[in-house]
């Protein structure tokens, strides 16, 4: 009698055992985090306050605070890419504390610090749970004048190894000093097919001359719900998202943009951004995209940027793969 007791047991325990490794393996994927002793993590006191003083200023606009406290967190924090890899994730991770005062965590961390302070600054704000890149993932949406908008702040995180996620930093490179057949662009001057909605028309020579590898990219912020979900499924209930208000402007921080008439106007304007507005750097958005056409626009920009070699040694230049973004497509072209 004592045997077959003792066999239960043993299985008993064996199956417990078997649900709280897979409840561990698996416990970032599901989220299932009420294990996690909040008090633990809870934030210095003094932790908003203070970078609400650094960042925030009385005369802002909504808009304003939000993109302040975008750019504070994806440039102060670092995505934990090392631990997702190896499944070693920390509980302090999943924390604001751990993306605010340890400048290092997951999704969790970041959409739950991004929440805190818009809580903070009274800007209505929520956490959505779904699903990214095959994964558990968080994100959140703000209410700006009574529309809603999606914010991913760690899909934005320019030293994530997100690439395949989202694609606006990885780039093909292109030579353009031996293109016989260049056309005539020498006029930079004519900008007339550009539009007037160009990035910060008021610090037009403030653009920096540099690569874009480290440098705080918008492609998931304030977006709508068609936009979001080209990437993410959300899960959780949140209001309905439907305003593009905010989604033609910068993709990467003091790159500036122009939204074309069509992709033919993409040359021109990088060499009127490279001459007249001293950038290295310019997103380009078009509405005429074909799929699969990607190789012969980019050839066709490589025989008219021919002009740069000639005027300025420039020979290369990359470009950031072509990417839906509502009504448009974009990519950002810098010069090397």
């Amino acid at each position: 009698m004592k045997q077959p007791m003792r066999l239960l047991i043993f299985i008993a325990f064996i199956a417990e055992l078997c649900v709280f490794l897979n409840y561990t393996k698996n416990r970032n994927q599901t989220f299932d985090t009420d294990y996690i002793d909040t008090s633990k993590y809870a934030l210095e006191a003094g932790t908003l306050d203070t970078i609400i003083a650094g960042n925030i200023t009385s005369s802002m606009s909504d808009y304003d605070k939000i993109k302040a406290i975008h750019d504070y967190i994806v440039s102060t924090a670092e995505y934990d890419y090392e631990n997702v890899e190896k499944d070693t994730i920390p509980d302090i991770d999943y924390t604001a504390k751990g993306i605010l005062e340890n400048h290092i965590g997951v999704c969790m961390g970041y959409s739950e610090a991004f929440q805190l302070l818009m809580d903070e600054l009274d800007i209505e704000c929520y956490t959505v749970s779904g699903i990214a890149n095959n994964e558990k993932h968080s994100w959140n949406v703000v209410n700006i004048d009574g529309e809603y908008y999606h914010v991913d702040c760690t899909f934005d995180d320019p030293i994530t190894s997100f690439d395949d996620i989202n694609t606006s930093d990885s780039s093909d490179t292109s030579d353009i000093s031996d293109t016989s057949d260049s056309s005539d662009t020498s006029d930079i001057s004519n900008t007339s097919d550009f539009s007037s909605d160009s990035g910060n028309p008021d610090n037009s020579n403030n653009f920096e001359n540099s690569d874009n590898s480290d440098k705080i990219r918008y492609t998931y912020f304030l977006v709508n719900d068609e936009q979001i979900m080209l990437t993410h499924n959300p899960e959780s209930d949140y209001p309905a998202c439907t305003s593009d208000k905010y989604m033609y402007m910068e993709k990467i921080k003091n790159v500036p943009y122009f939204i074309l008439e069509s992709s033919a106007d993409i040359a021109s304007t990088v060499v009127y951004a490279y001459d007249s507005l001293n950038s290295s750097s310019v997103t380009c958005y078009f509405p005429d995209y074909i799929e699969g056409s990607e190789s012969e626009v980019a050839k066709n920009i490589s025989s008219e940027l021919s002009v740069l070699n000639m005027m300025y040694g420039i020979s290369t230049y990359t470009y950031t793969p072509f990417q839906k973004c509502g009504m448009y497509y974009y990519t950002t072209i810098t010069l090397e």
